[in-house]
């Protein structure tokens, strides 16, 4: 719900809790005012195989994408990530059924939006 509180996600830079914002994507922190911003849903990946370490892609986390870099390929049906602007806390082992493939552009805008004044 805009304007709630994201249980379970805390902000990088001051460590409070993270706030939905008026448009759906970006969420801010309440304490500080940085912005976390996610995407809007890219294409999934069809092909596992074409994603390898140090890959830029989106990961699905509940009901939103979030930029992130793969870390390394677990196995065959798994691969480690990290989600980009936040702590290591928050790395994960997805499967691709959660991974899409997005542009350079996209990534650098989402990773980190400005402050609230």
């Amino acid at each position: 719900m805009k304007g709630e509180n994201l249980g379970g996600l805390s902000c990088s830079r001051c460590g409070e809790p993270l706030d939905d914002s008026a448009d759906g994507l970006d969420i801010f922190c309440s304490a500080c005012g940085t912005g976390h911003s996610s995407i809007p849903p890219p294409p999934r990946v069809t092909d596992p195989e074409a994603v390898g370490d140090g890959a830029e892609i989106a990961v699905e986390r509940g009901a939103r994408w979030w930029p992130a870099t793969v870390v390394e390929k677990v196995d065959e049906d798994h691969f480690k990530v990290h989600f980009d602007g936040w702590g290591p806390a928050f790395d994960e082992t997805v499967d691709p059924s959660r991974i899409g493939l997005i542009d350079d552009d996209v990534i650098h805008d989402a990773i980190e939006i400005s402050p609230v004044e």
